[in-house]
């Protein structure tokens, strides 16, 4: 703050003197030119003058000298001369000649009689170092006579530009004097209101009050430039206040609209994991096969549920702009082919033909953010098999161009499904749109899926298209440049070493487990699970149960649902970290969750948690991370 107001004064300082620099300039430039307009007048007129009296004596003297020379009285002529230019202190000398032959002459310098050279010549006047020259011809009855020649100095004219000069420095110098009094003066009458308005600015920067005004006292143009700041002050200050108010309405917007997918994620996804874990356990038992075909529906219904879920969460990250891409290596074929496998028994229901077109020559691996790149190509692949009942439908890649280190790939899926209208092919792209009610009814859906596709594709920087006739199927193609991945062999391995990873059988070896979680059917899901891979496993019901079991008891690792009555999970975290001795405070916490918001996984790290699942999970998930928590 104070270096603003420092900054403030400055500035007005700073104002203040620019005005009177400029008001003296004016008046300075002003002064300048009218004087030196004058001092050059005067020089001008002055000269012409001395011309113009030097040649009238000149024709004065012609006609008298060349009176006596007609007489053939050339004594009488130079005497006449002498007489004449004697008593005139400026003529240096003067000649009477006729064709370069001097008749009468008159120098001050009586030893150098010779005719000068320039003499001879023919000018009205010429002004030659520091003297005046006169040529003047004399004439009777159009017969030229002879010529008279004047030398004069002009010191009177040096004199009286110098002169002249002086009183221009003085008058000049008192004009500047007056100039300056005047302008320190003057300059307040303009600078005061711009320094008002200056200062109002500053104060309205510092403290953002647009109520302030600048008092008008004036009704010149000055004046009308105060009111209009005034104006457009109050019109800002309408707007700022309008946008004040729209902006605390769209954070309590966005507050509630995060809170609610909060809160419907949760709601939703605690559920579905128990459906989704407990389908899996009855599926990994001895079934009929009725029962196993209803297990499947079931849990093929859930899978569905959870993908609108995901595209509801996705597109609210889209469109907060929380949405992050990861740089991983991916595997195209095995992507297309788990995308193939995992719905397998749609495809087969319908008698679908499932095409893979991948080159020979495309990159086996390449660089990029692989659950999105699967998420586009499976939400595609899924929406042929909807629209498809017979047919056929490929899916595959070819690389459009590459350089040393990027590769553009062309991704797509072509189906002989129903088809588009081709006024709806671009409509299709848009939030909650499909290419009509009948086809929302009939096949279902958020009508959120192309639009999240398109939306992850342009956020890569690339571009999606479809061309599609009714009747007759459809293309849905985009491309998207990764770099390229050139540690082949390295990644082999890390594939072969997770295939094997995949099929190690997980042993506990009785290490105790503690399980804070509210819900009855997670509890059992989780025991379970943890019970087979020889876990020890514990449950509290709230966070304060699970602070007080983990006081009582030692454990190896802690899951930790987030949202529990009595104290939550981010509660529990920290008063474990903060109030438990150590070794028990620094204790592996998983954080277990149902909330798959952007920020959620920052939360559990903060709070002091080690890792993060999101509900419903992969069984498989679960058990690399209790394994490798408990390892530690």
């Amino acid at each position: 703050m104070l270096t603003l107001i420092r900054k403030s004064k400055l500035n007005n300082v700073s104002i203040r003197i620019k005005i009177m620099l400029v008001i003296m300039f004016v008046s300075t430039l002003s002064l300048s030119l009218a004087f030196v307009s004058l001092f050059i007048y005067d020089f001008w007129y002055y000269q012409k003058k001395m011309v113009k009296d030097k040649t009238h004596m000149a024709d004065v003297v012609g006609n008298t000298a060349s009176a006596s020379i007609d007489l053939g009285l050339v004594d009488a002529a130079e005497t006449y001369l002498n007489d004449m230019f004697s008593k005139e202190k400026e003529i240096i000398s003067s000649f009477v000649f006729k064709e370069e032959k001097i008749l009468a002459s008159y120098q001050k310098d009586k030893s150098n009689k010779k005719l000068p050279a320039y003499a001879a010549q023919s000018h009205a006047f010429n002004f030659t170092e520091n003297y005046l020259e006169i040529y003047q011809d004399i004439y009777d009855d159009d017969e030229k006579i002879c010529t008279i020649y004047l030398k004069s100095n002009i010191d009177d004219l040096y004199q009286r530009s110098i002169s002249y000069a002086s009183v221009f420095v003085f008058v000049f110098l008192c004009a500047l004097a007056l100039n300056y009094a005047l302008s320190m003066s003057l300059q307040k009458i303009i600078s005061k209101p711009i320094l008002s308005m200056a200062e109002t600015t500053n104060k309205i920067s510092v403290d953002r009050d647009y109520s302030l005004r600048i008092e008008v006292n004036r009704h010149d143009e000055v004046g009308m430039l105060m009111e209009g700041f005034n104006e457009m002050l109050s019109q800002i200050e309408k707007q700022n206040d309008a946008l004040v108010l729209s902006k605390e309405q769209a954070e309590r917007s966005v507050k509630v609209k995060e809170q609610f997918l909060a809160n419907m994620s949760h709601e939703i996804r605690t559920p579905m994991n128990a459906v989704m874990g407990m389908t899996d356990l009855l599926l990994g038992t001895p079934l009929q096969v009725e029962q196993k075909k209803y297990l499947e529906i079931i849990r093929n219904s859930a899978d569905n549920l959870l993908v609108i879920l995901n595209d509801i969460l996705d597109f609210s990250k889209i469109e907060s702009g929380k949405l992050m891409f990861e740089e991983k290596v991916i595997n195209l074929s095995l992507m297309i082919q788990g995308i193939v496998a995992g719905s397998k028994i749609k495809t087969d229901k319908k008698q679908i033909k499932i095409i893979t077109s991948i080159p020979n020559t495309f990159p086996n691996l390449f660089l990029g953010d692989p659950v999105r790149l699967n998420q586009i190509l499976l939400n595609l692949y899924t929406n042929a098999i909807k629209f498809t009942e017979e047919g056929e439908i490929t899916i595959g890649a070819n690389v459009l161009t590459e350089d040393e280190k990027t590769v553009l790939i062309n991704f797509y899926v072509k189906d002989t499904g129903i088809g588009i209208p081709e006024d709806k092919t671009e409509t299709i792209f848009l939030s909650f749109n499909q290419a009509s009610s009948d086809t929302t009814r009939k096949y279902g859906g958020s009508g959120l899926g192309l639009t999240i596709c398109k939306q992850l594709v342009e956020l890569q920087n690339g571009k999606i298209s479809v061309i599609s006739k009714v009747g007759v199927g459809s293309t849905f193609s985009f491309q998207i440049t990764f770099k390229k991945f050139f540690d082949k062999e390295n990644e082999k391995n890390k594939i072969v070493l997770q295939k094997a990873k995949d099929e190690i059988v997980a042993d506990g070896k009785g290490k105790k487990v503690l399980l804070a979680e509210d819900n009855e059917i997670n509890q059992m899901l989780v025991v379970h699970l943890l019970e087979r891979w020889n876990f020890v496993v514990e449950v509290a019901e709230n966070g304060m149960i699970a602070f007080e079991k983990l006081r009582d008891s030692d454990y190896s690792l802690v899951l930790m649902d987030v949202h529990m009555p009595e104290l939550d999970g981010y509660q529990a975290t920290e008063k474990i970290r903060s109030e438990l001795d150590n070794p028990k405070n620094q204790i592996p916490i998983i954080a277990m969750t149902a909330s798959a918001l952007k920020g959620e996984t920052e939360r559990c790290l903060a709070a002091g948690m080690n890792d993060y699942i999101a509900k419903p999970f992969d069984k498989n998930v679960l058990r690399d991370k209790v394994l490798h928590y408990t390892s530690i």
